[in-house]
């Protein structure tokens, strides 16, 4: 089982400038989770789901991908909105959502068994009053077992609510030390660390007792996963591009899936894969989020989608 935590929003995406608003379900770790449960991976989602008619609408498409709800509450707060302009420029309402109102008692007091991975980002660890609640708990809840779960990161930086620049980079450092996985694009790092090349970053953060596994997205450019030791990129296939909205999220659930049908479920495990493995695991994670890029909104393919597809597209990779 894969444990994603975080927000589920409403994304309202505009078509064309000065066209209507479209409503589509999203939230970066709802989309990560989304891709999970539709590339067959036993998925739960640990959330403050809002209520209302955007909310059953939130928590019908969730069901409907097989995410599990078990360790989800549903809350009084409204559903958090993202407006996604034409050009998949982002605006946020979500003063007051359900999201990010997490209370003592809330979160669950320990993960399933079954977990073998805990995937959290955005900014569901930032916002108040739950936030830091939120990642406090992402860094230090186990399983019923007391077994400490693989823990994956996707900041997905929206500079507009995280607040000041050098704060949040002291909080990513922070996590990204709890973290033995981070996925974060070119355009987090550029906002993040301006000056810094992403190659400079990773190897600022690959140390003890950070990640052992970074992977920083380049959009048409492809992902380049790293480790302490090595470095291996995989292209983009080239797609016909509806739009990107959730292609990092498609891929990060890409990754988690790959990793977890290797058999991946301890740090150890994670240290010890060969650069050739992981590079083929990226290759899947791209071809899903190009796939996602084919269709309108955070529409993350299938498994059976990505056999009948995955062929064709890794002539590109």
């Amino acid at each position: 089982m894969i444990v994603v935590c975080g927000e589920a929003l409403i994304d309202l995406v505009q078509g064309a400038p000065y066209q209507c608003y479209c409503p589509r379900p999203g939230g970066s770790p709802a989309n990560v989770a989304v891709g999970l449960a539709r590339l067959g991976q036993p998925t739960e989602f640990v959330a403050r789901l809002g209520a209302g008619r955007f909310g059953e609408v939130v928590r019908n498409h969730l069901r409907e991908a097989g995410v599990g709800l078990a360790l989800a509450h549903v809350a009084a707060e409204p559903t958090g909105l993202a407006l996604v302009h034409a050009g998949e420029e982002y605006e946020f309402r979500v003063t007051g959502a359900a999201d990010f109102g997490w209370s003592a008692g809330e979160l669950p007091t320990a993960l399933p068994d079954e977990a073998r991975w805990l995937h959290a980002g955005s900014f569901s660890l930032v916002l108040p009053p739950g936030g830091a609640r939120l990642a406090r708990w992402w860094a230090g809840v186990r399983t019923l077992s007391g077994r400490s779960p693989l823990r994956s990161l996707d900041p997905n930086v929206r500079p507009s609510l995280v607040g000041s620049r050098d704060r949040y980079r002291s909080l990513l450092s922070r996590w990204c030390e709890a973290a033995d996985l981070v996925r974060l694009s070119v355009e987090d790092l550029a906002w993040v660390d301006p000056g810094k090349s992403p190659a400079d970053w990773v190897a600022s953060v690959l140390r003890p007792p950070g990640p052992a596994l970074v992977v920083v997205s380049e959009g048409a450019g492809g992902a380049t996963a790293y480790t302490r030791h090595w470095s291996r990129h995989a292209n983009a296939p080239r797609v016909e591009v509806v739009d990107t909205i959730g292609a990092g999220d498609a891929l990060t659930a890409g990754l988690l899936a790959g990793l977890s049908q290797l058999g991946v479920i301890s740090r150890g495990a994670l240290e010890a894969l060969d650069a050739e493995v992981v590079r083929a695991v990226l290759v899947h994670a791209v071809c899903v989020a190009a796939v996602t890029c084919t269709n309108a909104g955070a529409q993350p393919p299938t498994a059976q989608e990505m056999a009948g597809l995955e062929a064709d597209l890794l002539l590109d990779c």
